[in-house]
């Protein structure tokens, strides 16, 4: 199932600042990556819509996808969403909802990844990144690991990539694959209610990346937004 050998480790990021939208094209070339966020969810243990609480002036979900690349569209899963028109400057931004609504993670990346591989996305991805949206860093890890997976001077090229944790532990809503993997799990109609990890099977041999505590770092109560309040 997965790659032998230890994670790939990267580099820490620079600290956070208040996001900007990100142009940067990750790999020259390539420019069909659609990025699936996952914006759905109860947020129980936060007590109200934490996506929409702000983090220093700009809502959680917009510090997720601000540091996608704007040329990567985004597959937003979850309901309908207010976003900021500097954000969506130059954006491509698609809302799609898991079958059923609120049928768990699993089902929203099963959702995202059938909407970015359908042929109603111009153009029809080639590359799939996912991440939470509660994920403040979210984007700047998807962009780690589209470059780990694209990257060229690889001698043992990966299909997909999943990141982990400082403690090895693998993130299954923090991965990339080529569209040629993604074909099986995104026509899954057995994934509500799944554990998003049972997912991972299906990314065939996958190759792990090890991320820097902020690049995994999400937002499960406020003093979790409290720790990223600068």
């Amino acid at each position: 199932m997965t790659a032998a050998e230890p994670p790939t480790p990267v580099e820490p990021p620079a600290p956070a600042e208040p996001p900007t939208p990100s142009s940067h094209e990750l790999t020259p070339g390539v420019r069909r990556v659609a990025a699936v966020v996952l914006a759905g969810g109860a947020s129980r243990r936060f007590g109200s819509d934490k996506l929409a609480t702000a983090l220093d002036g700009v809502p959680l979900l917009e510090w997720a996808i601000a540091e996608l690349p704007t040329d990567w569209p985004v597959i937003l899963v979850g309901p309908t969403r207010q976003l900021s028109a500097t954000l969506l400057a130059g954006r491509t931004v698609i809302t799609v909802r898991e079958e059923p609504a609120g049928s768990g993670p699993a089902a929203a990346v099963v959702a995202g990844v059938g909407a970015a591989l359908s042929a109603g996305t111009a153009p029809r991805a080639e590359v799939v990144v996912t991440l939470p949206g509660d994920a403040p860093a979210g984007g700047a890890a998807a962009r780690v690991l589209v470059g780990n997976l694209l990257d060229t001077t690889d001698p043992e090229p990966a299909s997909a990539v999943v990141g982990v944790d400082v403690d090895g532990v693998e993130q299954p809503l923090q991965f990339a694959a080529k569209a040629s993997v993604l074909a099986d799990l995104a026509a899954r109609t057995d994934a509500a209610g799944l554990p998003a990890r049972s997912l991972l099977t299906g990314l065939g041999r996958y190759r792990r990346v090890a991320l820097p505590a902020e690049l995994t770092a999400d937002v499960d109560t406020t003093d979790d937004l409290t720790t990223w309040r600068r």
